[in-house]
Order: structure tokens, then C-alpha cells, then sequence
């Protein structure tokens, strides 16, 4: 009888093993399978348009940039970086200009952080100083945000609760290592595979001469495609500034399919056939134990 209490103890101690194997760790291995995967916007809702964006300004091209522009009658949007303006009476001019040019203003996230590896509180606190940077500077809360990178579900719903909008980009001329004829080139390959007025948005950097230099030729190439540039409120057709600071007025981030975190990962199932079998292999072994010993 003693052989059988030990027996029936070890049973449901195994069981009890197995539920909490099955019932925590396989669980939270089920649900790091699943990598966040955001999908921002890169084209625009309009055909025949060029969303041109330039990032991580301004600098001393950025007036450049924007006297081509005015040439050619085209506003574009600048994701500033605001550490850049802090104390530059300069490029704090070129940002007003650019403002009042009618170009959209928006924010690059600071270059030094990386969203994926900061708390949400400290992602607030940060995108909330930049904007009011933003805000001081010329009267309006920017709504358009270049992360840089790839954040996390929660910055993520938190950013479109205040009303922001995430971009991303189809077209990167790699304006910090190109040539001004290799940007123009890029556009010209891109655009010549397009098909029924397929719109794009793009990214460059004003941090670097050659985007300033191959402007002109690029606008040129874009203009004999039939295409328009355009600024990226009305390449996704929302307006180009929040209302107020934490806006939740015209928020937009494109579906977020196949992102499932830890915290909405299913829970695992425990599957009766797998338990039984287990039950039964440790009822087999302690027959086979009582009838040999006792």
C-alpha cells in the first residue's frame, strides 16, 4: 500500500509539472515567435505623386533645398531634428521659411535614441520635448514623425493616440553616399517601372550636399514622368499639423499585421491527448513497479 501512496503521489506530481511547464513557458516561447512588424506609409493615397521628405535637418544645405523648391512651385515635407535648432539661429530661419513656404514641418526622432529600446515613458517624454520645440518655434504641433527604425506596439498606439503619423519611405537615393547624378538615377529607374500613376514617398537626407545639388535634375525627372511633388499631408490626404498637443485628430498608422507581443499572444491550449499519455506512461510504470517489488 505504501508503494501505491508513493505511486499516486508521483502522478500528480507530474501532472502538476506539466501544467505548469505547458501553462507558462511554452506560452511566452509561443508568443516571442511573433516579431513586431509596423508597416508605415510609402506611397500616397493620389496617383502621379512624389512625396518628397527630407530628414535630420536642417543644415547649411537645407536653403538650398528649399530655394529649388520655390523654383519649381513644389512644397515637400522636412522631418527636423530638433537638437539641430536649439541654438542655431540660422537654421531656426531656414525652418520658419520653410513654414511659411507652405512646406509640411515635422519631427525626425532624435538620431542618438532608438525607439524599439526605450520605455514608453521615456519615449513621451521625448517626442513630447521635441514637439514643444517645434511648437515655440513656429506655432504648430508637427503631426508627421520618421522614427528612424522600428519602435514597438505600444509607442506605436500611443503615438497614433496623439495624433501623429509615422512615415515610412519607398525610395532612399542614399543621399549621405551617393553622387547627385546617382540620386537623379535612382528616381529616374524608380519612376520608369511605375505603373497606372503609382505614387511613392521618399526619403533623403539635407544633412548632405548632394541632395541639395541633384534637386534641380531630380525635379526635372519627376516633372517628365507626369508626375507631382508633393507635401505629405496631401499625399495621404490628412491634415499637415495636430490641433493641440495630444491631439487625437488624424492619427494614422498603416495595419500592423502578424505583430502580436507577449501580452496579446493567445494562450497556449493544453491538449487532454497529451496529458493522458503522460498520465498513463506513470500509471504503467508504477504497475510494473508494484508487481515486481511487493
Amino acid at each position: 500500500m505504501l508503494n501505491i501512496f508513493r505511486f499516486t503521489l508521483l502522478a500528480i506530481a507530474a501532472i502538476g509539472l506539466y501544467y505548469g511547464w505547458y501553462s507558462t513557458g511554452r506560452q511566452v516561447r509561443f508568443a516571442r515567435q511573433f516579431a513586431y512588424s509596423p508597416s508605415y506609409p510609402v506611397a500616397c493615397k493620389i496617383n502621379n505623386a512624389v512625396a518628397l521628405t527630407y530628414d535630420e535637418g536642417p543644415s547649411t544645405n537645407t536653403k538650398d533645398i528649399l530655394s529649388s523648391l520655390a523654383t519649381a512651385n513644389v512644397t515637400a515635407t522636412l522631418h527636423i531634428a530638433t537638437t539641430y535648432i536649439q541654438n542655431n539661429l540660422d537654421f531656426q530661419s531656414y525652418v520658419r521659411a520653410a513654414y511659411q513656404a507652405g512646406h509640411d514641418i515635422g519631427l525626425r526622432f532624435n538620431t542618438q535614441m532608438n525607439a524599439a529600446n526605450m520605455t514608453l515613458s521615456a519615449f513621451q517624454a521625448q517626442v513630447t520635448s521635441e514637439s514643444q520645440i517645434v511648437y515655440n518655434l513656429i506655432g504648430v504641433w508637427p503631426k508627421f514623425l520618421r522614427l528612424g527604425g522600428v519602435s514597438t506596439a505600444e509607442i506605436d498606439a500611443w503615438v497614433q493616440s496623439q495624433g501623429f503619423v509615422i512615415t515610412g519611405f519607398a525610395v532612399d537615393p542614399k543621399s549621405y553616399s551617393s553622387t547627385p547624378t546617382a540620386i537623379t538615377n535612382t528616381y529616374r529607374d524608380y519612376l520608369s517601372k511605375l505603373v497606372g500613376g503609382q505614387s511613392f514617398i521618399s526619403y533623403e537626407s539635407d544633412l548632405y550636399a548632394a541632395a541639395a545639388q541633384a534637386l534641380p535634375n531630380t525635379l526635372a525627372v519627376i516633372a517628365s514622368y507626369s508626375y507631382h511633388v508633393v507635401p505629405l499631408s496631401k499625399c495621404l490626404d490628412t491634415p499637415s499639423y495636430r490641433t493641440v498637443s495630444g491631439s487625437t485628430s488624424g492619427g494614422y498608422v498603416a495595419g500592423t499585421s502578424g505583430s502580436i507581443t507577449k501580452s496579446d499572444a493567445p494562450p497556449n491550449p493544453r491538449p487532454i491527448s497529451i496529458v493522458l499519455a503522460m498520465v498513463t506512461f506513470v500509471v504503467q510504470v508504477g504497475w510494473w513497479a508494484i508487481f515486481h517489488f511487493i
